[in-house]
């Protein structure tokens, strides 16, 4: 299964290419993204370009409810029967195919109606489902689908390295400045478990 948007090498036809391209188009602006703000604003419109898509709801996942969050496309196909709902819904009710989608980790696709389909695809991040992805239309590949999903989570997680990584400089230049300052033991570097007391260093 092509991962991330991998295109397959060999054998696919000429439809099924262009479906690849078109995921790949999608995903190349969705790693561009620098900061949370800018993915949510343009996510589900990829969405319904790189899945080939009539319409997508993208929702978070959070202490077993799901919340739908973002849609893009002629939503009301998604809206009726139910499919997507207009507000947070727990999990553990009646939404078998999210049951489903969670309990087995795959992307599951289902018929809504003749020549329409429905994809359900969990975003996850270092083994945590951050939402799912609920994607309809008549020509849906669970593949595409379930690549689009992984590549979400996988900008989501980069987005949390990034905030790690910008703590982590913040934190250092802090010890940096404490160190060429005062002459005393940073707090960054006092352990709250000692008996000790920050003591200026130096001759007395």
């Amino acid at each position: 299964m092509p991962v991330d948007g991998a295109v397959p090498v060999d054998g696919a036809e000429p439809g099924e290419r262009a479906g690849w391209d078109r995921l790949d188009a999608a995903l190349v602006t969705v790693r561009a993204c620098r900061t949370p703000a800018g993915l949510v604003e343009c996510a589900a419109e990829l969405a319904v370009r790189g899945c080939g898509a009539d319409a997508v709801a993208i929702g978070r996942v959070t202490g077993g409810d799901w919340a739908p969050w973002l849609r893009a496309g002629r939503v009301a196909l998604l809206e009726a029967d139910g499919c997507v709902p207009s507000g947070p819904v727990p999990l553990d009710g009646n939404r078998p195919v999210e049951r489903e989608v969670l309990g087995s980790g795959r992307t599951v696709l289902r018929d809504l109606e003749p020549g329409t389909r429905l994809a359900v695809a969990a975003i996850t991040s270092g083994g945590v489902t951050l939402g799912l992805l609920h994607v309809t239309g008549p020509d849906l590949r669970v593949e595409i689908v379930d690549s689009f999903a992984q590549a979400l989570g996988s900008v989501f997680a980069l987005f949390g390295v990034r905030r790690r990584a910008e703590e982590q400089r913040y934190t250092l230049a802090r010890l940096r400045h404490n160190l060429a300052g005062s002459g005393e033991r940073p707090v960054e570097l006092y352990d709250d478990g000692s008996e000790l007391r920050p003591t200026r260093l130096g001759p007395a």
